[in-house]
């Protein structure tokens, strides 16, 4: 019987202890979190036989986690924390970034001592001079002309494929830093520039999109090629280059009173205009100076006919870059030279620091008879191939258009690419790569 009673009294103080243990851990949690204190007043029978069970109090707060480089105390990321609390703030840095940098762009590029880097595209007009009233006319006629002929044509108006220019790609290169003789000075610099052309000239794809070349009629469209980009590597890379004749034609170049005479009777002697307004001045030149005109201009025509960028890099690159500096100064050539190079180049300063050049896309994409549908179908088909052309663009260039871009790429050369077709997207990449860095800087 003591025996029992003993056992008895053993287990009855185990049972004692554990209910004292439950009661401990009750009260030390409901200390640890008061919002489960009401719970366990009022009766709460769940809570109160989940704490009885577990030990362990239940709340309804968050849970805390530790903060990190990239979220917050409640584990929300701190850049979607910090835009959801304060998108004007956001939006409004954005917008003002953006027009900081298009100032800053403008500033770097275009504010230069002496201007814009590049020479404004202009015709020398006189009202009083008796060619520019030609030109004026001839404008007009031309005008009239073609009213006349599309008023004509419009009951059958075909559009070829690719015939027209639909869109271009500008590529505007600068010379890198610690460069100071210009983008022409060296074989890497130019092989650099030309790079930026290969993206499309040398992919199959591309000829689906150019500005087809229709000045020869009896080629099928198979045979077309496109058209070449008006850069003035078209020099750099003719199909024929001969340096002796070059070499004459830069010397008698150099001589002022030739070149003044080469552009007074060029015009006439050479292109065969405005004959009747120069014949005082030819019957005052004499024979031997006559001939020696248009010999040059014949040479010149030679040389330049070989610019169609078919050819290897010219041995003697320096060769061409001062024949270019003489033929921005013959009014008749010049157009062949004078966009890409800087305004600050000519004969005395042989260096460009800037560089510029064109790729032209082409429309429709099919041939197609114009006059079957109305304006309205035909902006409709112009807009769905604007876009097929973007789409193409974003697919197949846009990643080489960046590489070639990067500053990294090339050390003697800055890229920088210029296409309408793409903008809207570029644009919105680099918003949203601002946009981020913009949380990271402004986060809490």
């Amino acid at each position: 019987m003591d025996e029992k009673s003993d056992s008895f009294n053993e287990n009855a103080a185990a049972a004692t202890s554990n209910t004292d243990d439950k009661v401990n851990d009750i009260e030390e949690a409901v200390l640890a979190n008061p919002s489960s204190d009401e719970q366990v007043e009022g009766g709460g029978g769940d809570d109160e036989a989940q704490l009885i069970k577990s030990g362990t109090p239940s709340s309804t707060t968050p849970p805390k986690y530790p903060p990190s480089c990239f979220t917050n105390e409640r584990g929300n990321l701190k850049a979607v924390a910090f835009v959801v609390r304060n998108p004007c703030l956001v939006f409004s840095l954005i917008i003002i970034l953006c027009v900081v940098i298009a100032f800053l762009l403008q500033l770097l590029v275009f504010r230069t001592a002496d201007g814009s880097p590049f020479t404004a595209p202009s015709n020398e007009f006189d009202v009083y001079d008796e060619r520019s009233m030609q030109y004026d006319s001839l404008r007009l006629a031309k005008d009239e002309v073609a009213e006349s002929r599309k008023a004509l044509e419009a009951g059958n108006t075909i559009s070829l494929k690719q015939s027209e220019l639909s869109a271009v790609a500008i590529w505007v290169f600068e010379s890198g830093e610690g460069n100071d003789q210009g983008v022409f000075s060296s074989k890497e610099s130019i092989e650099g520039m030309k790079e930026a052309y290969d993206l499309f000239l040398l992919d199959p794809k591309f000829k689906d999109q150019c500005w087809l070349d229709y000045r020869n009629k009896t080629l099928t469209d198979d045979e077309r090629q496109c058209q070449m980009p008006l850069t003035p590597l078209a020099m750099y890379y003719a199909s024929e280059w001969d340096e002796d004749k070059v070499a004459n034609v830069i010397e008698q170049f150099k001589d002022p009173e030739k070149m003044e005479q080469f552009n007074t009777l060029a015009l006439c002697l050479v292109r065969g205009l405005y004959c009747d307004l120069l014949q005082d001045l030819i019957q005052d030149t004499s024979a031997e100076d006559i001939a020696s005109i248009t010999q040059l201009g014949a040479d010149v025509d030679s040389i330049t006919s070989k610019f169609d960028m078919q050819g290897e890099l010219v041995e003697n690159f320096n060769q061409v870059t001062e024949l270019a500096s003489y033929l921005i100064q013959v009014d008749i050539f010049k157009g062949f030279v004078d966009y890409g190079f800087d305004s600050g180049f000519s004969s005395d300063n042989p260096i460009s620091m800037y560089s510029r050049g064109i790729v032209y896309w082409g429309g429709p994409l099919e041939t197609r008879n114009v006059s079957l549908t109305d304006e309205e179908a035909n902006d409709e088909i112009r807009k769905s191939e604007r876009d097929a052309r973007k789409d193409f663009v974003l697919d197949n260039y846009l990643e080489a258009m960046d590489v070639q871009a990067d500053k990294s790429t090339h050390e003697e050369i800055n890229s920088y690419y210029f296409m309408t077709a793409i903008i809207g997207d570029v644009i919105l990449n680099i918003v949203q790569q601002v946009s981020l860095f913009l949380v990271y800087v402004f986060i809490p």
